[in-house]
C-alpha cells in the first residue's frame, strides 16, 4: 500500500507579552425563566448581553478596546427554607469585539458557580 507524506507551512505565530490592563462591563440584556415547581428544587434557564471596554485594546493591538459579551446557562436553586436557597450552575460566557475592528481573537469559556440567596 503506498503510504504518503505531507508537509504543510505552520501559519503565523503570535507572540504576546504579559501587560496589566483595566476593564468595565455592563450585561442590562438578560432574561431568566424559572421554573418553580411546588418543590424545593426550582430549576432555570438564563441568556445575558452586554458589553465590556477596556483601558488598552485586547487581547491583541489591533482587537480593539471594545468587546460584546453573551452568555447563557442553566442552573438550580435549592430552597434549604420558605427564604433561604442555595444556587449552583453552569454557563458558558463568549466575549468578542464581533469583527468591528482588527483581529477578533474571541474568547469562550464555562464558568461553574454557587450562591447563596436570603428572600424577604
Amino acid at each position: 500500500m503506498p503510504r504518503r507524506i505531507q508537509i504543510s507551512p505552520v501559519g503565523p505565530v503570535t507572540t504576546l507579552q504579559r501587560e496589566t490592563t483595566y476593564g468595565a462591563g455592563l450585561t442590562p440584556l438578560g432574561l431568566q425563566l424559572d421554573f418553580a415547581n411546588g418543590s424545593r428544587l426550582h430549576p432555570f434557564v438564563h441568556v445575558n448581553g452586554g458589553g465590556l471596554i477596556f483601558s488598552k485594546s485586547v487581547p491583541l493591538p489591533d482587537a480593539g478596546r471594545f468587546a460584546f459579551v453573551g452568555e447563557a446557562g442553566t442552573g438550580v436553586r435549592i430552597f434549604t427554607s420558605e427564604r433561604r436557597a442555595v444556587t449552583v450552575g453552569m454557563r458558558f460566557h463568549h466575549i468578542s469585539n464581533g469583527d468591528r475592528s482588527g483581529s477578533n481573537r474571541g474568547l469562550n469559556q464555562f464558568v461553574f458557580y454557587a450562591g447563596f440567596s436570603v428572600f424577604k
